[in-house]
């Protein structure tokens, strides 16, 4: 399986991470680590049983870490 985070932590996150739990539900395919959100407050805290696990930086620090977009709105993408 390989590593997986979600870019954001808000509403349409939650919904891309359960698209993610459904697909391993028939194959195994992602190892799902948590969110990645730019919105420091976040960083430490558990959304839908994930950890945020910090920021853009995380992603810089963990380059081999397949990461999808989990941000719904227009303006903040």
């Amino acid at each position: 399986m390989d590593d997986l985070v979600i870019f954001g932590s808000g509403g349409f996150a939650r919904e891309v991470a359960q698209v993610v739990r459904d697909i391993n539900a028939t194959a195994q395919t992602w190892s799902l680590l948590g969110f990645v959100d730019d919105d420091a407050r976040k960083h430490g805290s558990t959304v839908g049983g994930l950890p945020v696990l910090g920021g853009a930086e995380w992603l810089d620090a963990h380059p081999k870490v397949a990461c999808t977009i989990g941000v719904g709105s227009p303006v903040a993408k």
